[in-house]
């Protein structure tokens, strides 16, 4: 009798102390699944309710960059030798040079960019110059800096169930980790909401930056096209008279009197010449450059177009290209120095020169 009461005062004892450790059990668990769900941001409670994007402010806007050019040209009209070897992107040709720089210099120059035209064969700057025009810009576009995406949840830890773990307790265990995934998932999900919504915002944003800028830039090629035609038509008024066919030193100095003063503001300095590339100083045996001529190429990027090298790497082509290129170099030119015919010659000046 004694045995039995005994038996079943630790039957109690034992079913009080599993409890007891249950319940133990349960309050670690918090602190568990406390640590499992401590994440950044704080997990928010999944909701039904729709979102909407909020009110967007971005980091203060910085002025694009725009590179600025100066183009000086010097060209001979006659350099093509009456025939159509000066090629258009869709493949059309053209012996007309003047023709083809007003084509051309609307297309590669946009807001900041300046071109001054030189023709050659004449003594004085002012008889060799056809025009020049500054293309100003009024208000360089802003652009916001590109929004970064949030930062990611820490992964989260399926809890460990031992063996020999209650049965309440392993249901507990499944409700909270159930709790703390669901409430992970509702941030997860709006944190991609947000990213989503601030790239939308960027994107309408430059949208618009972009609309703005393109209609500035047709309207600065419309206003380069109008200016470079009435460069190009010479008044009939009387001018100097050419002094000699081939006299490239002369125009050389011209265009070094605009990079001299004008380089220094612009990003890049690009000389184009349009000729044979012959002057009659280098022709005799104690061949000298004019030392009464000032040069001044520094820092520019020298591009020769010959019309009449049909062959660029042909013998005569090769010779002349070699002795123009020692004295570009000598003038302060950057090298290389490149020489063209007029074989796809406005797509390779794209590639040259135009990066607006």
């Amino acid at each position: 009798m004694v045995h039995k009461k005994e038996s079943g005062i630790f039957r109690l004892l034992s079913f009080i102390v599993a409890f007891l450790a249950m319940i133990v059990s349960s309050c670690n668990l918090r602190d568990t699944i406390t640590d499992i769900t401590g994440v950044t941001p704080t997990p928010i409670t999944p909701s039904p309710t729709p979102r909407i994007c909020p009110d967007i402010n971005f980091d203060p806007a910085s002025g694009l960059k725009v590179t600025r050019n100066l183009i000086v040209i010097l060209f001979d009209e006659n350099s093509t030798e009456n025939q159509q070897v000066l090629e258009y992107l869709d493949g059309t040709k053209t012996d007309d040079v003047i023709g083809f720089i007003d084509g051309f210099l609307p297309k590669v120059l946009g807001p900041g960019d300046e071109y001054s035209i030189f023709q050659l064969g004449y003594r004085t700057y002012e008889g060799a110059r056809y025009g020049r025009h500054s293309a100003r810009i009024s208000e360089a576009p802003d652009i916001f800096p590109t929004p970064q995406p949030h930062k990611t949840l820490t992964p989260m830890a399926t809890p460990a169930i031992g063996p020999g773990t209650p049965g309440l307790v392993i249901i507990q265990q499944k409700n909270h980790y159930g709790t703390a995934v669901a409430n992970q998932y509702a941030t997860s999900t709006q944190l991609a909401f947000d990213d989503l919504c601030e790239v939308n915002a960027y994107a309408t944003a430059y949208h618009s930056t972009n609309v703005a800028w393109t209609v500035t830039n047709q309207a600065v090629s419309t206003e380069i096209a109008t200016s470079v035609v009435r460069d190009t038509t010479r008044t009939p008024i009387v001018i100097e008279t050419p002094f000699a066919k081939d006299a490239l030193y002369e125009g050389l100095s011209h265009a070094s009197i605009d990079f001299k003063f004008l380089c220094v503001q612009y990003d890049k300095c690009t000389l184009l010449i349009f000729d044979d590339v012959i002057d009659w100083r280098n022709t005799g045996p104690d061949s000298k450059i004019p030392d009464y001529l000032d040069f001044n190429l520094k820092n520019v990027q020298v591009i020769v177009v010959i019309p009449t090298c049909r062959e660029l790497n042909s013998p005569s082509c090769t010779g002349i290209q070699n002795l123009w290129k020692d004295k570009f170099i000598l003038f302060g030119a950057k090298n290389p120095i490149t020489y063209l015919n007029g074989d796809q010659l406005e797509e390779h000046l794209f590639q040259l020169i135009g990066d607006n």
